[in-house]
């Protein structure tokens, strides 16, 4: 148990007192369909249900501040993430993780950092979590339908798809793609195609 029954108030204090509204709607969307994907695929449901609730514990949090938090937690931004303020978010989740709830579970603490990239190799929980956040009930969005069915069909298919979708996004808007969304994207997608 990663969690004992004496940590989880504090567990839900740190979650509540990070998430509220749509977001938390969107945590427990998160969740609810992670634990789905954990039953179809063979995955410890705790930590699905973990990363599910912490993964965007620091979404409303200014940039600075995530900086000065997380250097305060003794964790230093990577250099691959400096130029992107708005995913600094995963790398805060991951750290309360490990900070404040002491959990040192290195595949927990990806799944939370790697939420919204995505990363090449990933474990089943990392890609489940990576899917719920894409496919959970207050997504909506041309292709969701037909991402929401490969995920409990193959996990792989489904992360090609979903990364593929994200990529598309990003550069009709012409926001700059992390590397390790392209990592990913090199993984899932050109290694389907050889």
């Amino acid at each position: 148990m990663l969690i004992t029954s004496d940590t989880y108030s504090r567990f839900f204090q740190i979650v509540l007192s990070h998430i509220q509204g749509e977001r938390l709607l969107h945590s427990i969307g998160v969740v609810v369909v992670g634990l789905e994907l954990a039953e179809q695929w063979d995955v410890e449901f705790e930590k699905v249900y973990i990363a599910g609730l912490l993964h965007d514990c620091g979404r409303y949090i200014p940039p600075e501040q995530l900086r000065h938090q997380l250097a305060s937690f003794g964790e230093e931004i990577p250099a691959e993430d400096r130029e992107f303020p708005q995913l600094w978010h995963c790398l805060y989740g991951a750290a309360v993780l490990r900070y404040q709830l002491r959990i040192n579970d290195s595949e927990l603490y990806n799944a939370i950092w790697w939420h919204s990239t995505g990363e090449a190799r990933l474990t089943p929980l990392q890609k489940i979590i990576f899917l719920a956040d894409s496919i959970e009930p207050t997504r909506e969005f041309q292709g969701v339908a037909e991402l929401r069915k490969l995920a409990y069909i193959d996990l792989d298919i489904a992360m090609a798809k979903a990364v593929e979708m994200k990529l598309c996004y990003l550069n009709s808007h012409g926001i700059t793609v992390h590397p390790r969304l392209l990592r990913a994207y090199r993984f899932y997608v050109e290694r389907r195609k050889d």
